[in-house]
């Protein structure tokens, strides 16, 4: 368990125990849960999953009805977006329960976005990583895999984790469009950086082509190709990146940074200062510089 998820783990026991005080000093008529929220459709859970099982103790009827209860005022906080509110509940219910038990799942992954949320994105990372590989639903995998996609482009997190715990040696056949493009292109940049070209090609002709992921896969390959000396195959593949209407800014910025450089080092110095001034920055970029 990482430090980030070890501080969250403290506060919601903290929560939990705050919030079990308030209940308890509260009269009956205040403390009703509320009504069942059906979450998923019934199914009958594997008779063993992995991890956890062995370490917790078997548990009462009554206690797993207090836990379901827990769940339910869990999920209802949560509806109403209250995720500070509702995270010591998703906690309880995971910590006690093992993965075979009903809506072990969709709490687990309540509980992810809730720490998301409240700003903890390295411990919401730690658990919802933790959940892909057990093969939960098609629903929260898309869930997560969009998750994860959000913040990799756009929020600090543990890259490396999500990588090698949730997208590599994954199957996600299931999913489509960007969700797919976005597995397959981290899937091959794993399998790539670890020698496997030719599982690695697999994975990027499976990218749809002139879109975000494709544009990423082109700039590998020149990273590649630079690996290589191939210099002149390099400039010709981030030359595309740069001129495509359809590259992003960002990605273009990227393409050019990198092309400059390499036209400088090839003595083709005019060139690569106006490489430099075509970078193109938000007005904020431009401010903080």
């Amino acid at each position: 368990m990482n430090r980030y998820l070890r501080q969250v783990v403290l506060y919601c026991l903290i929560s939990l125990f705050a919030a079990q005080q308030a209940m308890a000093a509260k009269p009956a008529s205040q403390t009703k849960a509320p009504e069942p929220v059906k979450i998923t459709a019934a199914k009958k859970a594997p008779k063993k999953a992995a991890g956890g099982a062995a370490d917790k103790p078997m548990l009462t009827a009554v206690e797993k009805k207090h836990l379901r209860d827990q769940f339910l005022k869990g999920y209802a906080l949560f509806e109403k977006k209250k995720y500070s509110a509702a995270c010591p509940y998703f906690f309880e219910f995971t910590s006690k329960l093992t993965p075979d038990d009903a809506d072990y799942e969709w709490a687990s992954f309540f509980f992810g976005v809730c720490l998301l949320r409240m700003g903890y994105s390295h411990a919401a990372v730690d658990v919802l990583g933790h959940l892909l590989p057990r093969k939960p639903n098609p629903k929260i995998v898309t869930y997560c895999l969009e998750i994860f996609e959000t913040l990799l482009r756009e929020k600090p997190c543990d890259k490396r984790f999500i990588i090698e715990t949730a997208l590599s040696d994954q199957d996600y056949g299931f999913v489509e469009g960007e969700m797919s493009d976005f597995v397959h292109y981290y899937q091959g940049v794993y399998d790539w950086e670890r020698g496997l070209f030719a599982w690695g090609n697999q994975h990027f002709r499976q990218i749809r082509p002139w879109r975000h992921y494709f544009f990423k896969y082109l700039y590998q390959q020149a990273l590649y190709n630079v690996y290589q000396d191939r210099i002149a195959d390099a400039i010709n593949i981030l030359d595309q990146i740069v001129a495509h209407p359809k590259a992003s800014r960002d990605m273009q910025n990227e393409a050019r940074k990198t092309l400059a450089r390499l036209l400088y080092e090839t003595g083709e110095y005019k060139d690569a200062d106006f490489m430099y001034t075509q970078i193109q920055q938000s007005i904020l970029e431009q401010s903080e510089n």
